[in-house]
């Protein structure tokens, strides 16, 4: 048979009696359950040139399916016949004397003819069931290498349905339930971020040349003019008719941008114009210093950027009740939803109304799929978890995932990913997809 690389032979001697084979089915599953990617080699007898198909081993919808199966059929008149079961196709493939059977069985996932993975994700802070998630970009394009293809199960909800491929969160120790599987880790964490109602609108100009100043400095200049007014109102004057407040106003407008004009004066008002020219040319100076500093920047408001921040904004902050007790997470003003539930299809609230704390890979999606660029990301992260694989200790496609996911890190494909479903401005032209 060629070397076996390690990997576990059974060689299981059986008739095929129909009252054996309910007996023989519940030996297969238990050994299949106990020593995962075993390879099994069955020889069988045939009772008086019985027929037996082979197919019963790798029903439909059989998520116990056979993987690494070699038949040997013989009847008492000597004659035999060997065959591969191909798990996917349900059919036998004849062997060839000599032929490898472990280099055989190690060419059996290269095509999947057409099968369709099982997913579904389990224990998850969010479940992330929309095409967009990164993890059905990722099967998805492990199944099509292997010529199938993917589809998602509903959460459990009580039924038997045992998926290919499970994704969870959070590890339970609990070998009642992971006794018939095995944890592939994905090394890498899985964030959570918040996403804020955008805040960076563009300063109207006019605020450009208010802006060089704190409302604080305005209003005391403000008071100084007008006590200036007042007092020269009251005693700025030598046997004349008392000028107007109007007038003194104007006057000072021109003292402040011109310098005092050349009418007598008593030396009183004389000393306060000039403290009040110098403090002029010292505003001046600054003003103009800060004016242009501010015109040669594009100003905005400034935006929610901490976890702080985030707690003390007037807007409330929408959550799975399930992640703040996960996450030990605390805020002041919180609107709790239910973990199916949906924030861009609630009509119960405007979406930009709150603040949204959600897996950070579902950012570019808020942002630009829903809001259309009415979100802003805090850039301070609110959590971190650790997703993993789930397969059937049964299951052959550990080896598929590992090779698969480990060549989309260093490849740094989730890139390409968030570059093909959410497109950059500068890619005008391709209708915000990219085709790959």
């Amino acid at each position: 048979m060629g070397s076996t690389s390690g990997a576990q032979y059974y060689v299981i001697f059986c008739d095929i009696l129909p009252m054996n084979s309910g007996k023989l089915m519940d030996f297969v599953i238990s050994r299949l359950l106990l020593h995962g990617e075993a390879r099994y080699i069955f020889v069988t007898f045939l009772n008086n040139n019985e027929w037996y198909d082979s197919r019963y081993f790798v029903r439909d919808n059989d998520r116990f399916r056979f993987h690494y199966l070699f038949m040997i059929k013989y009847d008492a008149y000597g004659m035999y016949e060997a065959a591969f079961i191909d798990p996917f196709l349900r059919l036998e493939r004849p062997y060839d004397p000599g032929q490898n059977i472990e280099r055989t069985f190690k060419t059996e996932l290269r095509n999947i003819h057409g099968y369709r993975f099982e997913l579904r994700f389990s224990r998850l802070t969010y479940t992330s069931r929309q095409g967009f998630s990164q993890y059905w970009y990722f099967l998805e394009t492990v199944a099509k290498a292997r010529g199938g293809n993917v589809s998602l199960l509903p959460p459990p909800n009580g039924d038997n349905l045992t998926p290919d491929i499970m994704i969870v969160e959070d590890i339970y120790f609990d070998p009642t339930q992971l006794g018939m599987y095995k944890l592939l880790p994905m090394n890498r964490f899985r964030y959570l971020c918040a996403v804020t109602p955008a805040l960076a609108e563009e300063i109207p100009w006019l605020w450009i040349f208010i802006d060089p100043f704190q409302w604080t400095v305005w209003m005391a200049f403000l008071l100084v003019v007008e006590l200036l007014v007042l007092f020269v109102y009251r005693f700025g004057y030598q046997g004349r008719s008392r000028r107007s407040f109007l007038t003194i106003h104007f006057e000072i407008y021109q003292t402040f941008m011109d310098g005092p004009s050349n009418r007598k004066r008593t030396q009183l008002e004389n000393y306060l114009n000039c403290m009040f020219l110098l403090m002029s040319m010292i505003l001046i100076a600054v003003y103009e210093s800060a004016l242009v500093s501010s015109m040669s920047l594009r100003r905005f408001y400034p935006e929610i950027d901490t976890i702080d921040e985030v707690n003390n904004s007037k807007f409330p902050v929408v959550i799975v009740k399930r992640v703040t007790d996960q996450f030990n997470l605390h805020f002041k003003n919180v609107k709790f939803i239910w973990e199916e539930e949906r924030p861009e299809n609630n009509s119960l609230y405007e979406i930009t109304d709150f603040q949204h704390v959600i897996p950070c890979e579902s950012v570019p999606f808020y942002v630009e799929g829903v809001t259309h660029g009415r979100f802003h990301k805090v850039s301070e992260y609110f959590g971190s978890k650790t997703d993993n694989f789930v397969i059937g200790r049964f299951s052959p496609y550990g080896e598929i995932l590992f090779d698969y996911w480990n060549s989309f890190m260093e490849g740094d494909l989730f890139t390409y990913w968030l570059l093909r479903e959410f497109v950059p401005k500068y890619f005008d032209g391709t209708s915000g997809h990219l085709d790959p």
